[in-house]
């Protein structure tokens, strides 16, 4: 990330390695059509952020990265210390894969790789992510509604929605309240129920 020059160019594909883990993209409310590349050369676990300024991106049927679609979605994101515990778990992992690739390795500097050191392809994330969706018995969720999970969470905690704007990177305010509206609508449901219940 900052400090290295992505070139946007094609990117071999292979198999993936482990993927991301769910919790740790619930945090930070991630997308993932433009996955956002991790790299090494400005360590998060330094400074305690992330900074949001590349995305790996299928283009005309190969891997390329290139930078955030908007301006807002270039941004510094304050990382929680399990997401940090987990790119330490992650770091040990990807040594012990560089190891056993040897020459095979490919080093392009980012964190989340296959066993060989090249990007993970979104669409290989995903199939994660329906793996272990169907191991948890919550197959009718999307891998988008943990994005609007980490903004419902946020808003529930008290955050102020253009802090939440900012850390899931929304256009506008509204879009944020948009999803925390139709996120909400089960609990105003009850609420009126129950508010049903106390004027009959």
């Amino acid at each position: 990330m900052a400090g290295r020059r992505a070139v946007a160019g094609p990117v071999s594909r292979r198999r993936s390695g482990p993927a991301p883990r769910p919790h740790a993209r619930t945090a930070g409310g991630r997308r993932a059509g433009g996955t956002e590349v991790r790299r090494r050369a400005a360590p998060p676990l330094d400074t305690g952020t992330l900074r949001v300024e590349q995305t790996l991106q299928r283009v005309a049927g190969e891997l390329r990265i290139n930078v955030p679609k908007t301006r807002r979605s270039k941004r510094v994101v304050p990382l929680p210390d399990f997401c940090i515990t987990a790119l330490e778990e992650r770091q040990k992992i990807q040594a012990e894969e560089r190891a056993e690739a040897g020459s095979e390795w490919e080093d392009t500097g980012l964190i989340f790789t296959t066993s060989s050191g090249r990007p993970i392809d979104p669409r290989n994330l995903l199939r994660h992510f329906y793996a272990v969706r169907k191991r948890a018995g919550l197959e009718a969720y999307r891998f988008h509604d943990i994005r609007h999970t980490a903004v419902s969470l946020l808003l529930d905690l008290g955050v102020p929605p253009h802090v939440v704007r900012e850390i899931v990177g929304h256009s506008a305010i509204e879009v944020t309240m948009d999803v925390y509206a139709h996120a909400s609508l089960e609990e105003k449901t009850k609420a009126l129920k129950r508010l049903g219940k106390e004027i009959a």
